[in-house]
């Protein structure tokens, strides 16, 4: 199974979070033609269209974790991380960033523990690379 960190899946789901548009259209007001500002559905209201549609759509998922955590939503970052890892439990980017927002709202007990799970599946899908920045971030957490 390829995974998002592994090439061209990683390239698509970047590629599809930048396809997505956030900026505002102009529609006219009756037949007055008078133009008034309608803003664009919000990157989160249509990642959540895209995975009505499609549950277990993991790129989707994953997208739109990373804007609840971009935006400081983490409980709801975490919680979509969470129904991710559910479906993917050795997705180890999950872990990793829900790991981070949790860190950044000083919840490092939780960080800490996201990033043992983390490491975890990590060692089980031989990801390496993941498995060492998350033994980094937890030996910063501990310290």
């Amino acid at each position: 199974m390829t995974t998002p960190e592994t090439g061209r899946e990683y390239d698509k789901m970047l590629l599809a979070a930048a396809l997505i548009p956030t900026y505002a259209t102009t529609a006219h007001v009756g037949n007055l033609g008078v133009p008034r500002m309608q803003m664009a559905p919000s990157r989160v209201e249509q990642l959540k269209e895209i995975l009505a549609q499609d549950t277990n759509n993991l790129l989707t998922r994953y997208a739109l974790a990373m804007e609840y955590s971009n935006s400081g939503n983490v409980d709801a970052a975490v919680a979509e991380f969470k129904l991710l890892l559910e479906k993917h439990p050795d997705y180890a980017n999950a872990y990793f960033m829900a790991a981070q927002s949790l860190a950044g709202a000083d919840r490092r007990a939780e960080a800490a523990q996201m990033l043992r799970d983390g490491i975890a599946a990590a060692k089980r899908s031989g990801n390496r690379h993941a498995e060492s920045e998350m033994q980094l971030m937890l030996d910063d957490l501990e310290r």
